[in-house]
């Protein structure tokens, strides 16, 4: 077998229409909007002895602090065939990279379920000891489009319906942005100061919004209530999946319940557009039985049970899988995240007594 790069994009494009399934992750444009951002991106195909290709994978690449190297990051990547053949190709895959492109470590997050799993140990993987800060989730909520909209809003939640509903009757109105994004960013802002949750330089989204294609969608729709925009959401649409990658919302005028209408005018949208599934991009794991209900005050409590009300099913990802070929610099970058975080805590004391 050859592990091959991959420069053109109508040769990738071609390749990825083999896949009935692919994420955006993998579109030729999303690695071109990463490089925008700062990383490196390399695409590569994995051939077999008669040319035919086995497997792609675009992968992402950036410097690690202090001299620990750089690590090689593939995000939601997708396989064909059973757990013996995937487990086949991917060692092939490794063996062949890791004697073709330096790095401290690789990191593999496939876009199956952990119940197609393989075996990650038996080919050298560990679970990650470093914490990269990459845009993914281990867990997402699927909500089906396949179905009328009559269908969709009787496997609502009934509080989710009748938050449609009262919007509607709020007369919030729903709109799609255009190409100035600045009133998508202050929601967000708002947000994610308010959730402490980490939001990105304007220019990120900017850059993002702005290099959509034919082939990969990026829109913005706004909640208006009484000429402000009160609720956001950009959404990303590739192949037959509509996901929602960003949003935030106003604590102003919250008692209209803009946000549920917000979605379910996207997910109508989406039904017109031919997208078969509405991916909510990240919930709790379990939320609401038992074993979790320890964690019903995480951060995620909230907006797992806001997307889980518009009825769907629960995708548990295969997980995090990480692959060390330069031992040594991997342990100086776990030494350098302990100090960091030990440092962090510190000066959030010192801020703390300051006050």
């Amino acid at each position: 077998m050859n592990l091959v790069e991959i420069t053109d994009k109508a040769d990738w494009d071609n390749y990825l229409s083999e896949y009935s399934k692919v994420s955006f992750q993998q579109s030729w444009e999303w690695g071109e909007f990463r490089k925008l951002i700062g990383y490196s991106v390399l695409r590569l195909g994995l051939f077999d002895d008669s040319s035919r290709i086995k497997l792609l994978l675009s992968l992402e690449s950036r410097s690690l602090p202090m001299f620990t190297g750089n690590v090689w990051y593939v995000p939601r990547f997708q396989l064909a065939g059973g757990k013996n053949k995937r487990q086949e190709l991917i060692k092939k895959f490794v063996e062949l990279f890791t004697q073709k492109y330096n790095g401290t470590f690789l990191r593999i997050m496939p876009d199956w379920s952990e119940t197609e799993d393989i075996d990650w140990k038996d080919m050298g993987f560990k679970d990650p000891e470093v914490l990269l800060n990459q845009h993914e989730v281990g867990v997402t909520w699927l909500t089906s489009l396949v179905i009328s909209e009559e269908e969709l809003l009787k496997n609502m939640h009934q509080k989710t319906r009748y938050n449609i509903n009262l919007a509607k009757r709020k007369r919030v109105i729903v709109k799609q942005q255009d190409k100035n994004i600045g009133k998508f960013y202050k929601l967000i802002k708002h947000t994610g100061s308010k959730q402490k949750i980490k939001v990105f330089s304007q220019n990120y989204y900017d850059k993002l919004f702005n290099l959509a294609s034919k082939f990969l969608v990026v829109e913005v729709f706004t909640a208006v209530y009484k000429n402000s925009e009160i609720a956001t959401a950009m959404v990303v649409g590739y192949k037959d999946t509509l996901t929602y990658l960003y949003g935030g919302s106003s604590v102003k005028y919250k008692e209209v319940m803009a946000p549920y209408l917000l979605h379910w005018e996207v997910m109508k949208w989406a039904k017109q557009k031919g997208y078969r599934q509405y991916d909510w991009w990240g919930i709790e794991r379990n939320y609401g039985q038992k074993e979790s209900v320890k964690k019903v005050n995480s951060s995620l409590a909230g907006v797992t049970r806001f997307k889980k009300g518009f009825g769907g099913s629960e995708f548990i990802f295969s997980g995090t899988h990480d692959y060390k070929y330069n031992i040594k610099q991997y342990k100086l970058l776990k030494l350098y995240k302990k100090f960091r975080s030990i440092l962090n805590i510190l000066f959030s004391s010192i801020r703390d007594m300051r006050k």
